[in-house]
C-alpha cells in the first residue's frame, strides 16, 4: 500500500462522546500532572544530572542528551502511567473509574520491549518560538512540521478535535491523530492513534511552561489496519517540557515511551525513537519559517 492515502481508511467512524472527550482529557492532565512533578524532582537534583544507576546516555545532539532507562531498574511511581502505559480504551463512563483504569492499566504491563527514554537540555530560542513550531492543528501543519524534524510521517490525518487555539490561548490544542511512520527502510510501517495535546501553563510563581504530549487510544472504529495495508500498529507515550530560561534559552525535559510491536529489533526501536526526541530541536527553525511564510 503506498502512502499518504487519499482519506484516512477507517470508513465511517463515531463521533466522541461527552464521556470518551472526559476521559481522554483526564489522559492528558493525569500525564501532564505526573511529568511536572518529576520535572519538579528534577529541577533540584545537584547539576540537574540523572542518576548513572537508573538511566545512560545514548546519544547527544547540540545540548540536548537522551537517556535510556537502565534495564532491571523498576519506574518512578510518580510517572506510571508514562513509563508503562496500555493504550487507554475510552468507553467508561463514570469520572472515577476513568481515573482508576487509567492508572491501574499500567500495573504490571510487561509488553513494552523498549526502555523508557528521557531527553534532557536545553536549546536557543525562546518558549514562544518552540511551541509555535509544535502546534499542528491538522494534516497539512503535521507534514510541515514533519519536514522540519526529519521525521518520517507518511501519512497523517486529525481524525477527533477536542480544543483549537485561541486568541488568548495561541498554542492550545487537544485532538485524536493517525500518523503512518517508515520507523526504518528495512521494517514493516508502523502507524498509531493518539491524542496530541499542546498548551502553556502559567505556574504558580510566575513561569510559563509549554508542554506537548502524545499518548495512544483505543477509540471505537480506529482500530488496526487490515492486512491489506501493510502496517503494524504501535503505541507512544510522551511528555514534552519547555521553560523560558534566560539568554534566549528554552530548558528542555522530554520522557517518552514507543512500542513499534512486530520484530523490530529492540536496539533499532531505540534507535529510531532516540532520533525523533532529538530531532525536535528543530521547533524552533520550523517556528522561523512559519513566521516567514506568513510574511510572504
Amino acid at each position: 500500500m503506498k502512502f499518504p492515502l487519499s482519506r484516512a481508511p477507517f470508513g465511517a467512524y463515531p463521533s466522541l462522546s461527552a464521556a470518551q472527550t472526559e476521559r481522554i482529557e483526564l489522559i492528558v492532565q493525569q500525564t501532564l500532572a505526573e511529568t511536572l512533578a518529576e520535572y519538579e524532582s528534577h529541577q533540584h537534583k545537584q547539576r540537574r544530572l540523572l542518576p548513572r544507576s537508573h538511566y545512560k546516555a545514548v546519544k547527544k545532539v547540540e545540548n540536548l542528551i537522551c537517556y535510556r532507562q537502565r534495564s532491571g531498574v523498576a519506574p518512578e511511581s510518580m510517572l506510571t502511567p508514562v513509563s508503562r502505559p496500555s493504550p487507554v480504551r475510552t468507553n467508561t463512563l463514570s469520572r472515577t473509574s476513568t481515573t482508576a483504569s487509567f492508572a491501574s492499566a499500567t500495573d504490571g504491563d510487561t509488553t513494552w520491549r523498549i526502555p523508557k527514554l528521557v531527553t534532557v537540555g536545553t536549546m536557543v530560542g525562546t518558549l514562544e518560538d518552540v511551541m509555535h513550531g509544535l502546534l499542528a492543528t491538522d494534516a497539512t501543519s503535521t507534514f510541515i512540521r514533519a519536514s522540519y524534524t526529519n521525521e518520517e510521517l507518511l501519512d497523517a490525518e486529525l481524525l477527533h478535535r477536542i480544543k483549537s487555539p485561541t486568541p488568548e490561548r495561541p498554542f492550545q490544542f487537544c485532538g485524536i491523530k493517525w500518523h503512518v511512520l517508515e520507523l526504518t527502510k528495512i521494517t514493516s510501517k508502523r502507524d498509531f492513534v493518539f491524542v496530541e495535546a499542546s498548551g502553556v501553563l502559567d505556574r504558580p510563581n510566575g513561569e510559563r511552561l509549554g508542554y506537548h504530549i502524545m499518548h495512544s487510544v483505543d477509540l471505537p472504529g480506529l482500530g488496526e489496519l487490515p492486512e491489506q495495508y501493510q502496517v503494524q500498529r504501535g503505541r507512544i507515550v510522551s511528555c514534552h517540557l519547555f521553560r523560558q530560561l534566560q539568554n534566549n534559552t528554552v530548558d528542555v525535559y522530554m520522557k517518552g515511551l514507543v512500542d513499534p510491536s512486530g520484530h523490530m529489533p529492540a536496539a533499532v526501536a531505540v534507535a529510531s525513537t532516540v532520533g525523533a526526541l532529538l530531532k525536535l530541536g528543530q521547533a524552533v527553525e520550523c517556528s522561523h519559517s512559519k513566521k516567514l511564510e506568513y510574511l510572504l
